[in-house]
């Protein structure tokens, strides 16, 4: 799983940058265009859910984009948890996917 350097995303004339498409800009009600932007974050948030479908634990976080565009996502390999770990952002199938930084994960291909 090769980490992207770029992912889509929306932003609107005002400069707003989203990650899922909606309709109009939520803020200043926009129209919203297509973009690439680099698929560099910071997990800001994480938590492990123990309990959960495949019996395994799984890492989710918030991941803000270098744009500032903030999404839920699941973490894959290690991070330290103190708001300033750098991964990289995969989308497969509408969801998020975080790419820890030197992660074995992320030079695969």
């Amino acid at each position: 799983m090769k980490a992207q350097r770029y992912i889509v995303a929306h932003r609107c004339g005002s400069g707003c940058v989203w990650l899922y498409a909606h309709d109009d800009c939520p803020n200043c009600g926009g129209r919203l265009d297509p973009t690439r932007i680099p698929s560099d974050a910071t997990v800001i948030s994480h938590t492990v859910v123990r309990v959960n479908p495949s019996g395994a634990p799984v890492q989710l976080g918030v991941a803000r984009t270098t744009t500032g565009a903030t999404t839920l996502c699941v973490i894959h390999g290690d991070i330290r948890g103190n708001g300033r770990d750098r991964v990289r952002l995969l989308s497969i199938d509408g969801r998020f996917h975080a790419i820890a930084r030197g992660s074995r994960l992320e030079d695969e291909g």
